[in-house]
């Protein structure tokens, strides 16, 4: 778990933290990873994946919130931003960030060492 806002932000290897540091935000939400962690395949049990890009078309969202890349946490109940398992280029990787009445989702790439959720799927 990565706590201190300056080391999450020169990572470049797998991590994950909870909501704003604090460890009783693990019942109520997932752990936040970066994208390094996505890659590593060790995020879902077996026989599950994270799923890649075309994938989501056929997921539904819950509310996760983010960790920025300077380490601050935002939007905790708004959106909820979740990795998928696809690259966009050497520095970033697509996202679904998904509205919190589920009127909208959107599709984007962002730089790997933002904390996002993780969904798995069933290979």
């Amino acid at each position: 778990m990565v706590k201190e806002n300056s080391s999450w932000e020169a990572l470049n290897t797998p991590a994950c933290c909870w909501y704003k540091n604090n460890s009783s935000n693990k019942g109520d939400y997932d752990a936040l990873y970066n994208w390094y962690a996505v890659k590593t395949n060790n995020l879902c049990p077996t026989g599950w994946h994270v799923p890649y890009d075309k994938e989501w078309t056929n997921l539904k969202p819950l509310l996760g919130g983010y960790r920025g890349t300077d380490g601050t946490f935002l939007y905790l109940k708004d959106y909820s931003y979740w990795w998928t398992a696809s690259e966009s280029s050497i520095k970033n990787a697509y996202y679904r960030q998904v509205f919190w009445d589920g009127s909208d989702a959107k599709r984007d790439q962002i730089v790997k060492n933002d904390g996002f959720s993780v969904r798995c799927t069933m290979n």
